[in-house]
């Protein structure tokens, strides 16, 4: 069994050790190391496809150059989806919890504009309210970003929790993110009374909803 260097198998080396770094940098992070352990196996996978094409096909070269970038290409836009953003806009001045509700019918989803377009972009309401059709399931495991455009600043969520919101006797998961601007420099608490009332606002207008 004879190694040959290739695009291929740099790329793999590559993308691994890019995914332990992602992981470990992120692992505080409201998404967690998944993604970065996400995109290590896809480098575990790249140099299954090397291994594959050079020791076990043995491509000619033209073949092989052409199988590889063709691969290669495939695996930068999956790096490139595996490392979206979730970026919540806020309107000027907003303080306080952003509530995300899950499984809303008639709702517009959670999705990229476009398919090349990586980042997920969500305008947050006045009220921090936000409704969606997805279902917690299809939940993003990216990090989620508030973007301030009145200050010019983006930031991580303070805190993040997920709570059950209920509305006539159906259940329905939510996200409750926390910001503020400037962000506090000490240990954040969330402020759990206001939080109460952003949940008793999303109960009005699930139950207007439901209603019409």
């Amino acid at each position: 069994m004879k190694f040959k260097i290739s695009l291929l198998l740099i790329a793999s080396i590559g993308i691994f050790i890019w995914g332990a770094f992602y992981a470990y940098n992120r692992a505080n992070s409201n998404s967690g190391p998944l993604p970065g352990i996400l995109i290590m196996i896809l480098g575990i996978l790249c140099f299954g496809a090397y291994f594959i094409l050079c020791i076990i096909l043995r491509l000619s070269i033209r073949t092989q150059v052409t199988a590889e970038v063709m691969l290669i290409g495939i695996i930068a836009f999956s790096c490139y989806k595996l490392t979206r953003k979730v970026v919540l806009h806020v309107p000027g001045n907003f303080k306080g919890s952003i509530i995300l509700v899950y499984g809303v019918d008639n709702q517009p989803r959670l999705q990229p504009r476009r398919f090349f377009y990586r980042n997920i972009d969500i305008n947050v309401p006045q009220s921090g309210i936000i409704l969606i059709s997805n279902r917690f399931a299809e939940k993003y495991i990216n990090n989620i970003f508030i973007l301030d455009s009145l200050h010019h600043h983006t930031f991580e969520v303070l805190s993040q929790s997920t709570d059950t919101i209920l509305c006539n006797k159906k259940p329905y998961i939510a996200d409750v993110f926390n910001y503020a601007y400037p962000p506090p420099t000490l240990t954040f608490e969330p402020d759990t009374a206001e939080q109460a009332l952003k949940k008793a606002e999303a109960v009005k207008q699930l139950e207007y909803r439901a209603s019409k």
